[in-house]
């Protein structure tokens, strides 16, 4: 497993590139560890009175089977939210993974996958709440809480192959019917879904 003291010195490489770039972070970064949260790869918190950011990086890529280069690619994706017009994923954002990518080799994206990151899905999703499986090519995916596609699986398709998604695991869950007239009734926007095709991208 890797050791707190080899994020750190990823975290340093990684803006060292950066300011070799020309960019810097918009306030300081107080520290980089790892999380035991599996639903995003990296997450940069920031404090905004203070100016200050704080990154956690899941412990999904501490395992040495996955590439020094994967988990790299995670610290400078979350690195980057930290530069100023970079806190979505929009086109300043975009800009910097090119710019990264290009000087220095990495493969930073706006979105990661198991497959991406060589991450064992079985390992990342060990303990989702709601797991679901690709009828076409097999790619496993899992939530933590509910959400749109657990509610409404029926409207994504996976992003690998097209194929349809379906639940591995059984938990309660309102048929789309029944979710219909709940949307209806209550009027909450999770109707404008109904009939919309999207692929599915796992969360950064």
């Amino acid at each position: 497993m890797r050791t707190q003291e080899e994020l750190e010195k990823i975290l340093a490489e990684i803006l060292g590139e950066l300011k070799a770039l020309g960019a810097e972070p918009t306030g300081e970064i107080k520290g980089i560890s790892w999380t035991h949260q599996r639903r995003s790869w990296g997450t940069c918190n920031q404090i905004v009175s203070k100016k200050e950011f704080r990154i956690e990086i899941s412990e999904a890529l501490r395992d040495e089977t996955v590439s020094e280069e994967s988990l790299k690619n995670v610290v400078a994706h979350e690195c980057i939210h930290t530069l100023k017009g970079c806190w979505n994923h929009g086109r300043t954002f975009k800009m910097w993974c090119y710019r990264m990518n290009n000087k220095y080799g990495h493969n930073i994206a706006t979105r990661d996958s198991c497959e991406s990151l060589g991450v064992d899905a079985a390992q990342k999703y060990a303990d989702a709440k709601y797991k679901f499986v690709c009828q076409k090519c097999g790619s496993e995916v899992g939530f933590y809480r509910m959400c749109t596609f657990v509610k409404y699986p029926e409207f994504y398709t996976c992003h690998k192959c097209g194929g349809d998604f379906k639940r591995v695991e059984a938990f309660p869950v309102r048929t789309v019917a029944e979710n219909v007239s709940r949307a209806v009734i209550t009027g909450k926007r999770e109707i404008v879904v109904f009939g919309e095709q999207i692929s599915l991208f796992e969360e950064d």
